[in-house]
Formats: structure tokens, C-alpha cells, sequence
């Protein structure tokens, strides 16, 4: 009988653990999706302003490559130029979708700014 009631236990156990395990999971994949959406919004700032320093005035065809390469619509481009250094900076409101609702939350915003030397091409 007593071996019989501790099987009942484990069970009881493993019900009210279950949750939570699956809960931390989720918290840990959620936070690797943000840091990669992070990085990869750096690197796209970085070409970007690669792009800039080549050619500061075509602001329409930064916004393009942005869009295609980061997938993280909308996200905000701005392009600034200051004597021979061009700046591009990228926002983002970065939010997430909770599960079996339809409904997103605003984590933060993520933002990323590079500058370099505008080339000279004439």
C-alpha cells in the first residue's frame, strides 16, 4: 500500500513541475530569438551604412534593403549626414505574441546606430 501512494505522489509532482519546466523553456528560446533579432539588427545597421557612406542621398533603397534583409517590419531607417561622416540608425518596437491569444506585446525598443566615412566616388 505504501509503494502504491508514492506512485501517486511522483505523479502528483510531476503534474504541478511540468508547467513550470515547460514555462522556463519557453522563457530560454524566447530570449536566444531576441538576442539573434538583436544581433542581426547591428549587422544590418552595419551594411547599411555601408550603403550610406556610398551613397548618403538614396535613403528609398537603404529602407529597401533593410526591409528585405531584417524581416522585423516596421523598422525605422534614418540617414544623417554631418560634413564628411554619415550616420544610419535603426528602430525597431520590438513585441511578442503570447501563445492561443491574439494579441502582441511591446517588449522594447530595439535600436542600432553606425557611422563611417562618407566616400568620395566622383
Amino acid at each position: 500500500m505504501h509503494q502504491r501512494a508514492e506512485r501517486g505522489q511522483s505523479t502528483v509532482e510531476t503534474a504541478i513541475l511540468l508547467p513550470l519546466v515547460v514555462l522556463l523553456v519557453a522563457l530560454i528560446v524566447q530570449v536566444g530569438i531576441v538576442t539573434r533579432d538583436h544581433l542581426a539588427l547591428w549587422q544590418t545597421a552595419g551594411t547599411a551604412a555601408r550603403l550610406a557612406s556610398i551613397d548618403p542621398h538614396n535613403t528609398a533603397a537603404i529602407q529597401t534593403f533593410v526591409d528585405d534583409t531584417l524581416h522585423l517590419a516596421p523598422t525605422l531607417v534614418t540617414v544623417e549626414r554631418i560634413d564628411n561622416l554619415v550616420t544610419t540608425s535603426l528602430h525597431h518596437r520590438y513585441t511578442i505574441s503570447l501563445l492561443f491569444l491574439d494579441t502582441h506585446i511591446r517588449i522594447f525598443d530595439m535600436k542600432a546606430s553606425v557611422t563611417m566615412h562618407v566616400e568620395d566616388v566622383g
